[in-house]
């Protein structure tokens, strides 16, 4: 009855992960029509990637909102500098 017990909370523990494998192979694709990618390396390589790829768009767009940020406190200082010269 223990030697039961064990096996299964060794199942229940190695099905965790493998769940989460699923899980994370499904979100990398999800308009994927054909079969999941199983392999736990796949996954993890393209997850990877995806990663990357994020971190690389993540700095463009926070490149370009401190550059409109930049450009919009140029024209406020133009418009405060015009203003002042008027008077």
């Amino acid at each position: 009855m223990a030697k039961h017990k064990k096996s299964r909370r060794e199942k229940l523990r190695g099905d965790a992960p493998n769940d989460c494998f699923t899980r994370l192979g499904a979100q990398l694709d999800p308009n994927r029509t054909g079969p999941l990618k199983s392999d736990k390396a796949t996954i993890l390589i393209e997850a990877a990637g995806v990663i990357k790829l994020l971190r690389e768009e993540l700095g463009y767009l926070h490149n370009k909102i401190v550059t409109l940020e930049v450009k919009k406190a140029r024209e406020e200082l133009t418009k405060v500098s015009a203003s002042l010269e008027k008077r």
